[in-house]
């Protein structure tokens, strides 16, 4: 697409400059090791974060619902990141599009007040903003498969989020059955976090039984009030 006169048209590579600097534009500076439920307070998820990294270190699996809006996709790994206890290994989360990954990694990065590729980065299908200060790492189905495929012990991660699992994928069923048996067979330490704004009564109970029963943690979300107008039929 071409931009307006006198200016230079748009491509793909101005996308993640464009995500980060509409991240940032509004969020305060936080400092360099601020606690995740601090910039998450405001989030409908903030009062269930220390259940989450609570569960999470009694527990070597989670199922979390929260609906949208909630701030799961961000506030989860950066409280997993602050407080979960973490700090040898990368906490990978499992976005279902490419451009959810790129703007949860920008988002995340903009919260600590660090420039996307620091501690927070992603890696898609021939893109990767990462560095060896990574620390929380936003990835594409394909991307955590091939690299199950070729490391099925995920040598130096901690924790694997799967976010939006309703949506459902061969990739995403594939990448948690694999997961499941690299924590079964060689990884005991390794944690699995699922979450999803519908799991409903059936995909989520079957979740948390092929995880080992693990627990069903619950997000209320947020209500505001609708005023309905009526406008009358004259003009």
């Amino acid at each position: 697409a071409r931009g307006a006169a006198g200016t230079a048209p748009l491509t793909s590579s101005c996308l993640p400059q464009t995500a980060r600097l509409l991240t940032t534009r509004h969020s305060p500076p936080p400092t360099p090791r601020m606690r995740a439920h601090d910039f998450a307070s405001e989030l409908p998820i903030a009062s269930l974060l220390p259940n989450v990294v609570t569960s999470l270190r009694s527990e070597p699996n989670l199922v979390l619902e929260a609906p949208p809006g909630a701030g799961k996709s961000t506030a989860v790994p950066l409280a997993l990141l602050r407080d979960g206890g973490f700090a040898d290994g990368i906490i990978m989360v499992l976005e279902p599009r490419r451009v959810a990954a790129r703007a949860a990694a920008a988002r995340m990065a903009s919260l600590l007040g660090q420039p996307l590729g620091g501690e927070v980065g992603y890696r898609v299908r021939h893109e990767s903003k990462t560095s060896r200060e990574t620390r929380v790492l936003v990835v594409t189905e394909g991307v955590l498969v091939n690299k199950l495929q070729a490391d099925p012990t995920l040598e130096g991660v901690a924790c694997v989020i799967f976010d939006e699992f309703h949506e459902r994928s061969v990739d995403a069923d594939l990448a948690l059955a694999l997961c499941r048996e690299a924590q079964a067979e060689l990884r005991p330490e390794l944690r699995l976090v699922v979450m999803s704004a519908t799991l409903g009564e059936a995909l989520g109970p079957a979740v948390a039984a092929t995880l080992g029963g693990c627990p069903t943690l619950t997000s209320d979300g947020r209500c505001f009030p609708v005023e309905r107008r009526h406008l009358s039929g004259s003009r």
